[in-house]
């Protein structure tokens, strides 16, 4: 592959448009970003970064009112990065997200066990905490899961100890899938499907429960693929959205078939509960 490492892409601003800015750059090749203090640091392989990347990221980042610097990083051992900063976090004092290395007494009911390979999807983003609130309120009895988005598996996981029935989980990045596999297995739980690629790649069926945990622009254009794979009597719950985004994201989702039955909002985010 040539030069190995990464470009880190740094933007500095309003902390609104920090937040906002990993949701307009997420499908743009990014392996991980880190929030430090007034800054938002992504993380881009170095094969990547190509004239139009910079040209775009550069664009994204003006219309945000963000600051922008670049500059080259080699590999990086993230999982003493993400060791050195990841504390237990417990949800609604029934969900424990722990690492292998954390030594919690307190006994909770559900306690999920992860090694993330980057510093995201350990249930400490406003988004993922609120899908893992809400999912806490459903009733699962061997519901069929779809995991749109699965990054780390973390939401899959949690489906099967409440009690879902099969999970399909699908993400973009191959990485991710294999994360995913490696958190099924840590955690010990079955009969979760883990596949690379997009929507597309989901087999043809019919779920009755769709989790994604994505960004605006994929679920604005995916929300009728997910209907088209919604059972008649299933529930869509969905995140990574701004408040700022709300209007957008609900009147698409009207117009799919969707109906709003419950709002979650932490931080700048939101988290939507629909059903047909």
């Amino acid at each position: 592959m040539g030069k190995e490492g990464y470009w880190v892409i740094r933007v500095q601003g309003a902390e609104e448009a920090l937040e906002i800015f990993p949701a307009l750059t997420s499908e743009m090749g990014f392996e991980g970003y880190e929030m430090v203090n007034d800054r938002c640091e992504g993380y881009l392989p170095f094969h990547l970064g190509d004239r139009p990347f910079f040209e775009r990221v550069q664009e994204i980042a003006e219309q945000l009112g963000l600051s922008l610097r670049t500059h080259f990083m080699a590999d990086r051992n993230w999982n003493a990065e993400w060791e050195s900063n990841f504390e237990p976090l417990v949800v609604e004092d029934k969900i424990l997200v722990k690492a292998t290395f954390h030594d919690v007494r307190e006994p909770y009911p559900y306690t999920l066990v992860i090694s993330p390979k980057m510093a995201f999807g350990t249930g400490h983003h406003e988004t993922t905490y609120m899908m893992l609130r809400a999912m806490l309120e459903m009733d699962w009895k061997e519901q069929s899961v779809l995991d749109y988005g699965s990054g780390t598996g973390i939401l899959s996981v949690a489906a099967r100890m409440l009690g879902s029935g099969p999970v399909t989980a699908v993400d973009i990045q191959p990485e991710a899938a294999s994360n995913a596999e490696d958190h099924i297995r840590l955690n010990k739980v079955d009969r979760i499907t883990v596949l690379t690629g997009d929507i597309n790649a989901v087999p043809d069926g019919k779920y009755e429960v769709i989790l994604a945990n994505i960004n605006r622009n994929v679920i604005l254009d995916t929300l009728p693929n997910m209907v088209r794979l919604l059972d008649a009597s299933g529930t869509v719950l969905i995140s990574g959205i701004l408040k700022k985004d709300r209007e957008p994201v609900l009147e698409r989702a009207s117009s799919v078939g969707l109906s709003l039955s419950r709002t979650l909002t932490k931080g700048n985010w939101l988290c939507f509960k629909m059903h047909l």
